[in-house]
């Protein structure tokens, strides 16, 4: 039981004992897969608004009052996630955990080339990301 408690604290999500069935095996992968990827999660927003701006995550894309522009996938997870987490801080940690599964310093720089861009797209207008310096991050819109 000790190893069992130590697994978990030490940051495991999940544990399975020797010997084990196959089939349990197979469960919980899926289970794990399901979590992950968001496989068959119905409750997920199609679109997202914030004034003039529709984002459509499943497609990639960002539509603005001037153009519609596809998004990396990078882009649109990193969006996805500022429109999920709507005027809450969200973290440079969270963020790079999200979309490269690590925290580095590249993928620190690199998240600072994706936010820009995203920035670009939305121009002067009053819908914002705003930086919280050494913190994260924060989406409000003009209705904010």
């Amino acid at each position: 039981m000790q190893d069992v408690v130590a697994v978990f604290n030490s940051g495991a999500n999940d544990y399975i004992r020797k010997p084990f069935s196959i089939d349990e095996l197979i469960a919980r992968i899926n289970s794990w897969l399901r979590e992950k990827y968001g496989a068959g999660k119905q409750d997920e927003p199609t679109e997202f608004k914030a004034g003039p701006y529709r984002f459509l995550p499943k497609e990639q894309l960002l539509i603005t009052p001037d153009a519609s522009i596809t998004l990396t996938f990078k882009e649109s997870v990193i969006l996805n996630t500022l429109f999920a987490h709507h005027n809450q801080v969200v973290g440079r940690n969270y963020l790079m955990q999200k979309v490269w599964n690590s925290e580095t310093i590249y993928n620190s720089r690199s998240l600072d080339v994706y936010i820009n861009r995203l920035r670009k797209y939305f121009g002067n207008s009053q819908n914002k990301k705003l930086t919280l310096k050494g913190v994260g991050y924060r989406f409000i819109t003009e209705s904010d």
